[in-house]
């Protein structure tokens, strides 16, 4: 039975009306209330920048090379207070005029430096390079010779007699081989 009020409408009346399904619609367009996300939540909630690999190494070094210039200034400091007497090559605050004067001889001085730790890491790539390979073949060399002895070993073991019983002498030579060696370890 129908209720018959005479302000009953709708949007009144005590029962399940738009209220309710106006706090569902909310819920649903917040994404709580269980049952995962709502498409608005998932669309709009990816909103942080990408970083890739690169822009997070060269943070790191950024990061790392500060780290070191900090270092480097605070050791400065601490043998300034100490009395001794160290001046860089480069100085660190430098006014215009200043760069002007030291640019020529740091500019040399740096290119000679560049030239020369380059020919010294292409010396000890060279060297590293050539350990290498002179590992790898001793690596071959003693799977080949691994290989051999298998081969032989195999073969010695198939061997039959002429009524087709094994040779006993290969597989006697073969457990005091394997014996003698258990021993020397």
């Amino acid at each position: 039975m129908k209720r018959t009020d005479g302000n009953a409408d709708k949007g009144e009346s005590g029962g399940r009306g738009s209220a309710f399904f106006k706090k569902n619609k909310k819920r649903k367009l917040l994404g709580g209330g269980g049952g995962g996300l709502s498409l608005e939540a998932l669309a709009f909630g990816k909103n942080k920048p990408f970083a890739t690999a690169s822009q997070i190494r060269k943070q790191r070094e950024l990061y790392q090379n500060a780290k070191k210039v900090q270092k480097y200034r605070k050791t400065l400091k601490h043998l300034a207070e100490e009395g001794h007497k160290f001046e860089p090559c480069i100085a660190l605050t430098t006014s215009g005029a200043e760069v002007g004067e030291t640019r020529g001889r740091v500019q040399v001085q740096s290119k000679l430096e560049k030239l020369r730790q380059q020919s010294e890491k292409k010396e000890e790539e060279e060297k590293l390079w050539t350990e290498k390979r002179e590992a790898i073949a001793r690596q071959q060399e003693a799977r080949d010779k691994a290989q051999c002895e298998r081969k032989d070993a195999q073969r010695k073991m198939r061997k039959k007699t002429q009524r087709g019983q094994p040779v006993m002498k290969h597989r006697i030579e073969h457990l005091l081989d394997t014996l003698q060696r258990q021993v020397a370890r």
